[in-house]
């Protein structure tokens, strides 16, 4: 896969079971060979430190765009993240 872009910044994350916390966050947009663009992340929250979240959440970034993720490699305060939403235009 080529990488393609590297995005960067704070927001709020949401999620259903933890209140919304603060975060900080980076986004690396990869072109694969066939098919479209993806992206992925890591980010730090204080919120998932309050207990247990698998799955969906809202990313929402300070230019008001809501990018729904997947969270996986959750510890203290921080995540990883797989970008569910496209990629084109949400991102780039």
């Amino acid at each position: 896969m080529e990488h393609i872009a590297m995005i960067a910044g704070d927001g709020w994350l949401t999620t259903p079971s933890l209140p919304s916390a603060a975060a900080l966050f980076r986004i690396d947009v990869w072109k694969p060979r066939k098919g479209d663009l993806v992206a992925d992340g890591v980010l730090t929250a204080e919120s998932l430190s309050a207990g247990p979240n698998d799955g969906r959440a809202t990313l929402t970034l300070t230019s008001g765009e809501s990018l729904e993720i997947e969270l996986s490699d959750i510890h203290d305060q921080g995540a990883a993240f797989t970008v569910l939403d496209p990629v084109y235009p949400k991102l780039l």
